[in-house]
């Protein structure tokens, strides 16, 4: 009996962090526009494009990756203006006019496209933060890691970065996972640990 009222409070606390993280997050996002996110919604949208005419060599579009910036931004294409990947673009990647392409399609609005963007990049933060905190608890204890994403969740600074289409934010919840997921394997050697923490610092 004992253990089963622990392990619905650990569900409780749980719940208590997801929903922290999240509701300083998820609303209002489109709002505002910052400088980069134009950048990234524009990469964002030649990625999808390249994806849609099956040019994967275009999709390379930096010296860095932001590939996971770039699918939350395709995804935010899917979900508000899925028709962009046939739009007759062809040999145009390099010169890709974003701004152009929505002005013909009066429907659709710029910040609809960046809101669905931040909004997948929220969902993505609650999920590697979500399991951040399952290791935080396994590592630190229950009360420790409670309030230590609290602050987390609710950090000024943190919230602005992780409500935004961009790579900083996305830095920090990715290495945060794979360094408390590579503890738990020191501490407790599986390998589903050691994993978990190449392929979030791969993400990062």
């Amino acid at each position: 009996m004992f253990v089963h009222q622990g392990r619905w409070s650990n569900v409780l606390i749980f719940l208590v962090v997801v929903l922290g993280l999240v509701l300083p997050r998820a609303f209002d996002l489109d709002r505002f526009v910052t400088t980069d996110e134009g950048l990234w919604i524009v990469r964002s949208a030649n990625f999808y494009y390249a994806l849609g005419q099956r040019d994967f060599s275009a999709t390379y579009l930096s010296e860095h990756p932001g590939v996971v910036t770039m699918w939350a931004g395709t995804a935010g294409f899917l979900w508000r203006f899925p028709a962009l990947r046939g739009v007759g673009l062809a040999g145009e990647l390099d010169v890709f006019q974003y701004e152009k392409i929505l002005s013909e399609h009066d429907h659709i609005h710029p910040e609809e496209i960046l809101a669905a963007g931040r909004l997948i990049m929220v969902l993505i933060h609650t999920i590697l933060l979500g399991l951040s905190f399952v290791y935080a608890m396994r590592l630190l204890g229950r009360g420790p890691a409670f309030l230590g994403f609290l602050l987390i969740a609710f950090d000024p600074f943190h919230i602005a970065h992780t409500r935004l289409l961009h790579l900083d934010g996305l830095l920090t919840s990715t290495m945060l996972l794979s360094i408390l997921a590579f503890l738990s394997y020191i501490h407790r050697r599986r390998r589903f640990d050691l994993l978990v923490s190449g392929l979030a610092a791969g993400l990062s």
